[in-house]
């Protein structure tokens, strides 16, 4: 009779046990949606010696936007931001936004149609040398006048890439970081003088008309 008691106690402190386990994760993936928030860190940066920011989306409106330390976005203030993670407040709690595990920030990420933050290490992985990067299109002088104005893109290689920065076949630069490019070797001179800077600018003419392009070189 004993050993019988003894067996049904067992059961039922399994079933009890299995029961309260089932209720807690039912509370915590409740908690998880409840608690879920409607911002996406797409990633985070710091330009130099400059305090660090954070690239973040609202899911709702998908407006995306660059970030520092005691901003606010969609309710939330920033209380700090780490290599991946931002730590934001609402209402005197404390939550964590990450960027997802094992994810890599894209080699571009724009913040409006003229501004984007480029990803240096990818870039680097993708263009080691200015040799490299004329392989994935090719540049000729835009004449004017008989003198160059600028350098054309042509014969694109990799639409997906020149995208990301901004850039479409058939676009003339006229200026990067309001120097003129008025000579073969200007681009030569300005990618070794500019290549350590944490921005920089383009002006680009598109179908006649000049739009301006601003990097961030995270």
């Amino acid at each position: 009779m004993k050993k019988i008691t003894g067996f049904l106690i067992i059961m039922i402190l399994l079933l009890h046990s299995f029961s309260l386990s089932s209720a807690l994760a039912g509370q915590e993936e409740k908690a998880k949606q409840t608690n879920e928030l409607p911002l996406i860190l797409l990633g985070t940066v710091q330009f130099s010696d400059q305090i660090p920011l954070a690239i973040i989306q609202d899911k709702r409106t998908l407006k995306k936007g660059l970030y520092s330390i005691a901003e606010e976005v969609s309710g939330y203030k920033i209380t700090a931001i780490r290599r991946g993670k931002v730590v934001l407040l609402k209402k005197g709690k404390l939550t964590t936004l990450e960027f997802p595990f094992g994810a890599i920030m894209d080699i571009a990420i724009p913040l409006s149609d003229t501004e984007k933050i480029i990803n240096k290490q990818a870039a680097l992985k993708k263009i080691p040398t200015l040799q490299a990067g004329l392989k994935l299109a090719t540049p000729l002088p835009f004449i004017e006048n008989g003198k160059i104005q600028g350098i054309k893109v042509t014969n694109v290689r990799d639409a997906k890439f020149f995208e990301k920065i901004g850039v479409k076949e058939g676009d003339v630069i006229l200026k990067v970081n309001g120097e003129k490019i008025d000579s073969w070797r200007k681009p030569f001179e300005l990618y070794h003088r500019l290549k350590n800077e944490d921005t920089f600018t383009l002006e680009v003419m598109r179908q006649e008309k000049v739009r301006h392009l601003t990097y961030y070189i995270n």
